[in-house]
C-alpha cells in the first residue's frame, strides 16, 4: 500500500554510493525511516530537497520493513532566512535533531506536527529572538508529550506568561515581547526548562547545535 503525507526532513544518512536514508517526522504517521534511492545521482536534484528541516510531500510503499521505500518526493516549503544567520540555523537543526531523538517511530502526533510549522515560519523570520522561539517550542513540546513544565516556581510574575503560553497562538510576537522586558525572568525560565528536559526527556547540552550555540557564543539578536 502506498501512502502519501507532508513530512519534515529530521535527518539523512549517506547509504552505500548514491542513496540516502533519511529519518522524517510525517503528519500522518509521525517519525518514520525511508530510503532515497539514487538520490545523490538523481538528475531531479533529490538531495537539495531532503535537506534538513525542509517540508517535504512524499509517496512511499508501506509494506512490513520499518524503511520504507519512495516512490515520490516533492518540495513543499523551506525556510531560506534560516540558512541567512546562524542562530536561526542552529536552533532550527537543534528542533529537528531532538524530534529524532525523541520522537518514537510511527507514533501520530498529529499536533505536534502542526506546532513544528508555526516554530519554523517563526524561526524563519530574520527578526525574531529565536532563543525565545526555541523556549516556547520546547514548553509546548513537553505538553503534547504530556510532560507539563511547572514554572510557577519562579515567581507571580510568571503567571501572565503561562497565560499567554497556554493559547496556542501561531503569533508569539506576545511572548517576544513580554520576555525581552524580563531578562531576569527569561533566564529563569530556560533554567527550569532545561533541567526539565533533562530530567524528563533529554540532556539539550548533549545535542550538537546547541553545543556549537553555547561554545561558540553565537548571539541571538535582539529586535
Amino acid at each position: 500500500m502506498y501512502i502519501s503525507t507532508d513530512a519534515i526532513i529530521l535527518k539523512n544518512i549517506p547509504y552505500k554510493e548514491s542513496s540516502v536514508i533519511s529519518r522524517l517526522f510525517t503528519y500522518d504517521h509521525g517519525k518514520i525511516s525511508v530510503i532515497f534511492k539514487g538520490a545523490k545521482k538523481s538528475k531531479n536534484n533529490i538531495s537539495a530537497i531532503i535537506e534538513p528541516a525542509n517540508i517535504i510531500h512524499i509517496t512511499y510503499y508501506n509494506g512490513k520493513s520499518n524503511l520504507k521505500n519512495v516512490k515520490e518526493v516533492n518540495l513543499k516549503t523551506t525556510f531560506p532566512n534560516t540558512r541567512k544567520f546562524l542562530d536561526n540555523y542552529y536552533y532550527m537543526m537543534a528542533i529537528v535533531a531532538l524530534l529524532d531523538k525523541v520522537c518514537e517511530e510511527n507514533h501520530k502526533e498529529e499536533s505536534l506536527f502542526i506546532l513544528l510549522i508555526t516554530i519554523f515560519n517563526n524561526i524563519n523570520n530574520q527578526d525574531a529572538r529565536v532563543d525565545i522561539i526555541f523556549l516556547y517550542f520546547l514548553f509546548q513540546f513537553n505538553k503534547t508529550l504530556g510532560l507539563q513544565v511547572d514554572l510557577l516556581t519562579i515567581d507571580n510574575s510568571i503567571h501572565n506568561y503561562i497565560k499567554i503560553l497556554n493559547q496556542n497562538n501561531q503569533d508569539i510576537s506576545k511572548i517576544e515581547e513580554f520576555l525581552i522586558n524580563n531578562i531576569d525572568l527569561l533566564k529563569n525560565i530556560k533554567m527550569i526548562i532545561y533541567k526539565h528536559m533533562k530530567d524528563c526527556l533529554i540532556d539539550l547540552n548533549d545535542i550538537h547545535a546547541i553545543k556549537i550555540l553555547r561554545n561558540y557564543g553565537i548571539p541571538s539578536r535582539s529586535n
